[in-house]
């Protein structure tokens, strides 16, 4: 399990493009619990919700505070929320691709000093896939494309191959991509927070500063 450098490319057929940037960006699946969300009461926290890749050519969307989860690895899940809320750039409701998140930790070199990202994510996988579960997720059927550009950083080229030559296709469609499935999420739509699970942790205010460090800069 890894993303893609934040200098790569990826290439992939010129039909798979053309499906992917010609969709609505709506998820084909809905929302796999309806038990009501529980909040934490904190003023600070901010809603971010995460694009999980689950190659080869799907995703999964879930609210940030599911990171809080105690069923999650602790406390390393929780410092990853902290990276997801305190970042800059962070606005309530936008959604950040962990691409993102590992081009900010320096494309990856910085996750040492959060903590074990890979594990974290395979038990997230595991507890939003539960029928009936103890998190809420939105589960997407996305095309080749789609999965590259949300699982490459913010920077990274995805090259198709067609009878024309090759085509570039980078942080405009992928930015692009992302405003398409945040318009899709229910509160988008006037509906609730996707649910992150009951007795969520408080994160540790320690260290005061996560490590932040935008490849390249």
């Amino acid at each position: 399990m890894s993303w893609n450098d934040d200098s790569s490319s990826t290439a992939i057929s010129s039909e798979d493009i053309s499906s992917a940037l010609h969709r609505s960006g709506k998820p084909m699946f809905p929302p796999t619990c309806t038990v009501k969300p529980a909040l934490l009461s904190s003023s600070a926290i901010i809603d971010v919700v995460v694009v999980l890749p689950s190659l080869p050519v799907t995703a999964m969307i879930v609210h940030a505070k599911t990171f809080l989860h105690p069923d999650l690895p602790q406390p390393a899940s929780a410092s990853i929320y902290r990276c997801l809320t305190e970042f800059p750039g962070r606005t309530p409701g936008c959604l950040v691709p962990l691409s993102t998140l590992h081009y900010e930790l320096d494309d990856g070199r910085l996750w040492p000093q959060v903590g074990d990202w890979q594990g974290v994510v395979r038990a997230l996988l595991t507890l939003a896939r539960i029928p009936g579960g103890s998190a809420e997720s939105m589960p997407l059927a996305l095309p080749p494309a789609e999965t590259a550009l949300l699982a490459s950083g913010p920077h990274s080229a995805i090259r198709a191959y067609g009878p024309g030559g090759p085509m570039i296709f980078g942080t405009s469609e992928r930015n692009a991509l992302i405003r398409d499935l945040t318009a899709s999420l229910p509160t988008a739509t006037g509906g609730r927070p996707l649910w992150p699970g009951d007795n969520l942790i408080e994160p540790s205010c320690e260290p005061r500063t996560m490590p932040y460090q935008p490849h390249g800069t």
